[in-house]
């Protein structure tokens, strides 16, 4: 195997790692954000006082609450919603969403 010690105690190797754990805390910070916003929302707090909660402006609240969270983009990816099957169009895949839940439906009376 390859030992690896000597190349990261290089400059380059350093700065390199430096910058990506930086964006990397970055893309952490504005996804715990996103989540806490969603989850305050939720819980019918007014997005003025979640901007004084977190000490920004009202309109970074309203920007971070139409981003949707990672566990909400981990879901709708797992439940297959934004998928057509192959060789299906977008009209195709609405229909067949469509026909799905008409067949989830209860009869009428």
């Amino acid at each position: 195997m390859f030992d690896l010690t000597p190349i990261r105690q290089t400059r380059v190797w350093q700065e390199a790692y430096e910058e990506g754990f930086k964006k990397g805390l970055k893309k952490g910070k504005k996804l715990y954000l996103a989540k806490l916003v969603h989850y305050w929302l939720a819980k019918g707090m007014k997005p003025k006082k979640i901007a004084n909660l977190l000490d920004c402006s009202v309109s970074k609240v309203r920007r971070l609450a139409k981003e949707p969270t990672k566990d909400q983009l981990r879901g709708l990816h797992s439940m297959g919603v934004n998928r057509c099957r192959p060789g299906e169009s977008g009209q195709d895949k609405r229909k067949r969403r469509k026909n799905q839940l008409l067949a989830i439906a209860p009869a009428p009376l």
